[in-house]
């Protein structure tokens, strides 16, 4: 996500913050979800999408714990007609910080519908591969920081 200021695009690292802090990430974050979804919609329905593409979609952290969360996954998925398993829902390994237990089970119901995870930015901040081996995720993004040297 990119916010245009006049002539300027705006880097997220200066206002997810601030939408993080302000809850506003719980509505950005479905208004993202719908775009990438009517996004897939389209280009699914003129056949220009090769089999096995996906999109990537960073969830917050607020977003996964929310109780809301799968139901309004799964809202968007249906209203768009889109099957799951044309998004990747990129976490950061904070979520470990969360009720880890039930952030697997959300992880879990979530893959059920076909949708797959990365784990994004490893190594940037609680890094601990106990809590790597716990996460069902199908992917692994290592931070360009933690390999530099």
């Amino acid at each position: 996500m990119r916010w245009k200021k006049g002539d300027k695009i705006v880097n997220p690292d200066y206002f997810i913050d601030f939408l993080e802090e302000s809850s506003l990430i719980l509505e950005v974050g479905e208004m993202l979800l719908d775009s990438v979804c009517k996004y897939l919609s389209n280009v699914t329905r003129c056949e220009n999408m090769p089999e096995h593409f996906k999109i990537a979609v960073n969830i917050s952290n607020k977003q996964i714990v929310s109780s809301q969360f799968i139901q309004t996954v799964s809202n968007v998925l249906t209203k768009h007609r889109i099957s799951g398993n044309r998004l990747e829902f990129e976490i950061t390994e904070s979520v470990a910080l969360y009720d880890i237990d039930e952030t697997i089970k959300k992880i879990e119901t979530l893959k059920k519908m076909g949708i797959t995870f990365a784990l994004d930015d490893f190594g940037t901040g609680y890094s601990s591969l106990s809590y790597l081996s716990k996460l069902p995720v199908d992917k692994l993004k290592i931070d360009r920081s933690f390999v530099h040297q």
